[in-house]
């Protein structure tokens, strides 16, 4: 009996231990199981803190751009408004410049049409005027002589009237003639030039008019070079007297004496050439202009007038 209970509880002592170990073995694998767990929750929080961050960031950013969003949704909205009644006023601007395009159309071509009727009564009085002064330009030339055309008219009415009768053969030729003759007379109020003169002796020849203003302009030209040519000389003659008189200073009885001396020599000039006043204006220029210094100071220096007759 005490055999039996001993074995019973060497048994039961031994069947305990072998629990005790598998249970230590289980405990054992447990333990490194919930270390495992531990690190894995561990490990998965740190994640969920770092998604959780990400997360909030990310939602911010979000909230942000909803936010920028929604304000240029505002603005948009905005601009909707204001494009709708900004839209309205140009259609309204458009209307009413196209309504002044097409008044400004309308009185352009009423004024065109104006202008259009006014140039035609332009056209239309200048016709009939210039009909009128052709037929009281006529009425000048007709039937008078080369010398009465002459004292009438001047170069510049005869460029006038040559306007309005230049389809008039008879007409333009006396035009043609009085030219010559105005062209001719001019060059005597400019230095003489040989070449100017000769040609407007060929132009005088031409013209088969009987007048005896027409002879005299011929016998001008001729005598010309001699009347320029005798003023040199006298000029030349002052000149020396001026080198070998110089009465500055002197009483005025010696200077008179030689005002009279100079005097004596334009007069001999004048007289020696039978030289008349207002044939050759541009002699007549250089002779007043000897007396006008020579008058105030006998001794005044001429000698450049010379070059005014080279």
């Amino acid at each position: 009996m005490i055999r039996i209970l001993t074995m019973i509880l060497i048994l039961f002592t031994a069947s305990t231990a072998y629990a005790q170990t598998d249970i230590l073995n289980e405990f054992s694998k447990q333990a490194i199981t919930i270390d495992s767990l531990k690190k894995v929750i561990s490990l998965e929080k740190s994640k969920t803190l770092k998604l959780d961050s990400t997360y909030q960031s990310r939602t911010k950013i979000q909230q942000e751009t909803i936010s920028i969003l929604q304000r240029n949704l505002s603005a948009l909205n905005k601009f909707k408004v204001e494009k709708v009644s900004t839209d309205a006023l140009i259609r309204q601007k458009t209307d009413s410049i196209t309504t002044l395009i097409s008044e400004v159309h309308k009185r352009d071509t009423i004024l065109l049409a104006e202008k259009q009727k006014g140039e035609r009564k332009v056209i239309e009085a200048k016709a009939s005027g210039k009909n009128e002064m052709l037929e009281i330009v006529i009425n000048i030339y007709k039937n008078k002589s080369f010398d009465d055309l002459i004292r009438s008219t001047s170069k510049l009415s005869i460029q006038r009237d040559l306007q309005f009768t230049s389809d008039q053969v008879m007409l333009k030729s006396q035009f043609n003639d009085l030219s010559k003759y105005f062209n001719a007379m001019e060059l005597l109020n400019v230095k003489f030039n040989e070449t100017q003169i000769q040609n407007s002796q060929i132009e005088l020849d031409k013209i088969n008019q009987k007048s005896s203003q027409l002879v005299v302009a011929k016998e001008l030209l001729e005598n010309y070079e001699l009347f320029n040519d005798g003023l040199k000389e006298t000029i030349g003659k002052i000149i020396a007297l001026d080198k070998h008189e110089k009465v500055t200073g002197m009483p005025e009885e010696i200077q008179k004496r030689k005002r009279f001396k100079l005097m004596a020599e334009i007069s001999s000039y004048i007289f020696d050439y039978d030289f008349k006043f207002g044939d050759y204006p541009y002699l007549d220029e250089v002779i007043l202009e000897i007396i006008k210094q020579k008058q105030p100071d006998p001794d005044a220096d001429i000698s450049q007038l010379i070059y005014k007759l080279h």
